[in-house]
């Protein structure tokens, strides 16, 4: 090979690492949020599965790890945290009390019928809902403030 052709190559497998590297970093993020939007899934799952059983949906907002009996209903049986545990964002449904690692429920009609659940992502373009809208059906039946920065999950059953 001449000086040439090497340069030539190197350039070549440059610009596709450069084109390349950012999926592949953002990859990891991404597969958090699609558990993250699993894990609100299934919570949901197990709470219409736990008042098909006869017991009444929380009456409060809380974090999920909070309800009672919620762990029989999940599959596993164990209630789904945040995959990054910890250091997941805070969301607060009282202010000082938050739901670090956890996930957030809140009744969203005084009959407590309907119920939002609330997942904070990573991805800023990931989500459903850009913060106001959840603060809005989630004070709807008492006290929300939503203070992690970036997008949502939210399902409202």
């Amino acid at each position: 090979f001449t000086l040439i052709e090497l340069l030539i190559v190197i350039t070549i497998i440059g610009i596709l690492a450069a084109a390349l590297l950012p999926n592949i970093l953002a990859a990891p993020t991404r597969a958090r949020d699609a558990a993250r939007q699993a894990d609100v899934n299934s919570i949901v799952s197990g709470i219409e599965a736990m008042n098909a059983d006869g017991t009444s949906y929380p009456a409060a907002a809380t974090c999920v790890s909070g309800i009672a009996g919620l762990e029989t209903y999940v599959g596993g049986g164990v209630i789904p945290s945040d995959p990054q545990g910890a250091s997941a964002g805070t969301l607060e449904y009282v202010a000082g009390d938050d739901c670090t690692g956890s996930y957030y429920y809140c009744p969203v009609s005084a009959a407590n019928q309907n119920y939002a659940i609330v997942a904070l992502l990573e991805d800023a373009a990931g989500g459903n809902d850009d913060g106001s809208a959840a603060a809005t059906v989630c004070g709807a039946n008492g006290s929300a403030d939503l203070t992690g920065s970036g997008q949502y999950h939210v399902v409202v059953q």
